[in-house]
């Protein structure tokens, strides 16, 4: 399964969605669907955490986590291919980054914000 068959069906999701959304709330807006999507998002990462000891339920938060991914791609006119060569362009950056040595930092600096704000 290619990547572009995953954002197409949650097109196909979010298109039906929208036909609904768009009758009790015709002042969405992009911006304000982000917000949303972000914070679904956050929950999202609660849940796998959440389920990082249970295989099958870690699998499906996954999933939900990447659907909240691919609508942000979608609301931002962001295509599977254009997801997909950032992917790749970023890993070759921190492969970079690590055999330049300036991961260790950066990874200390990181995890120090993360524990302020998530204990």
């Amino acid at each position: 399964m290619e990547l572009s068959q995953l954002f197409e069906k949650q097109q196909e999701f979010c298109n039906l969605i929208n036909s609904h959304v768009e009758k009790i709330r015709p002042e969405k807006t992009d911006h304000s669907e982000f917000n949303i999507l972000i914070n679904k998002l956050r929950e999202e990462v609660e849940e796998v955490r959440a389920e990082f000891d249970n295989r099958e339920n870690l699998k499906e938060e996954l999933v939900d986590v990447m659907k909240f991914i691919v609508n942000i791609c979608l609301l931002k006119n962001i295509t599977a291919e254009e997801f997909f060569q950032s992917f790749m362009d970023k890993s070759d950056k921190n492969v970079q980054r690590f055999l330049e040595g300036d991961w260790s930092q950066r990874w200390e600096e990181k995890d120090k914000i993360n524990e302020k704000k998530f204990g």
